[in-house]
């Protein structure tokens, strides 16, 4: 029988490491879903294939509304409404995944609005969520853009969860290399009354071409910023305790704010203890705001209790982690 699996259960896929997990090829628009849920035995040869990526329940797909067997095991979900290209990608045997962008519509019918936003930095950046790492995360390509999220969504009239997808990819942001970048993004980007402080959207990662003198002095043809308003030369760079010690780290990135600097980039940087003191990451939003020749007018009700629901919301890990922490499908299949 065919499995098809979507949502929650689409999106750990797409986000697993991988070296985990077979590779994905896309189908035909007119591949045709299954009418039935799946058994246990058809879970169980899952989990074998791909093994301690999902969690339970598992969320599939058919062409009909059905009753799962055992909910607690599988939730099927009714998939009829035609979508742009090819919505649906196969892993082997009978296994097929929901493609990302149709997993992340999927996934706006039920995420509040903030959490949608962070799952698609998340989808459109160059790393994955993970408790199993030291870091809390492991790095791996974008597998999608804003833009194909955009796209997709766009082009896909009448399928569920598509108004607030779109209305979440308007604030998503794509190349975001770590939940750090994305997390200050988000809180320095997102307009008033989502609780961010209402800047203009930077280009995350950008690429700064240097000169042949400057390309000497940082000994590469080009320099990153983590966050980057090209249009004000205007750089943030987030400096992690993880990611800059030690002394050879400390005089690359000296050597590297220096060549900045000759690019006339203004460089600012957020630590983590500024992020998480909020009096201070607003001097700096304060700050950068001038550089950018902008001003921090909130006229928004209650926006500091917007601006605490941001952060809590931000603090939290996401559902799609905990669930693969908590609910791994191997244990729920042994218990039954």
């Amino acid at each position: 029988m065919t499995l098809v699996l979507g949502h929650i259960s689409a999106l750990e896929y797409w986000l697993a490491h991988p070296a985990s997990k077979p590779p994905a090829r896309t189908v035909s628009a007119s591949f045709s879903l299954p009418s039935s849920a799946p058994s246990k035995m058809e879970l169980l040869q899952l989990e074998d294939m791909v093994p301690k990526v999902f969690s339970s329940p598992v969320h599939v797909i058919s062409s009909s509304p059905i009753k799962a067997d055992n909910p607690k095991l599988a939730i099927p979900h009714k998939h009829s409404v035609a979508t742009f290209g090819a919505a649906f990608c196969h892993l082997g045997n009978d296994v097929y995944v929901s493609s990302i962008e149709l997993a992340f519509v999927q996934m706006a019918r039920d995420l509040p609005l903030i959490d949608l936003v962070r799952l698609g930095f998340e989808l459109c950046g160059g790393y994955s969520l993970s408790i199993a790492h030291d870091k809390g995360f492991f790095k791996r390509q974008a597998p999608t853009s804003m833009r194909q999220l955009q796209t997709f969504a766009e082009k896909s009239p009448g399928l569920k969860g598509r108004n607030p997808a779109l209305r979440a990819i308007r604030h998503v942001l794509s190349d975001s290399a770590s939940p750090a970048e994305t997390n200050l993004a988000m809180t320095l980007s997102l307009p008033y009354h989502l609780g961010g402080f209402g800047l203009p959207q930077p280009a995350l990662n950008h690429r700064v071409k240097l000169s042949p003198a400057e390309q000497n002095l940082a000994g590469k043809p080009y320099l990153k910023c983590d966050l980057y308003w090209p249009d004000r030369r205007v750089g943030v760079e987030y400096d992690s305790d993880l990611e800059h010690t030690g002394s050879a780290r400390i005089a690359s990135d000296a050597r590297r704010r220096n060549t900045l600097t000759l690019t006339d980039t203004t460089l600012m940087t957020v630590t983590r203890i500024q992020y998480n003191d909020f009096r201070q990451l607003s001097a700096t939003a304060a700050a950068l705001a001038k550089l950018l020749r902008r001003r921090l007018q909130p006229t928004c009700k209650d926006y500091e209790a917007k601006q605490r629901r941001l952060r809590d919301a931000l603090y939290q890990s996401p559902e799609w982690e905990i669930r693969k922490a908590h609910h791994p499908l191997r244990r729920a299949l042994s218990e039954q």
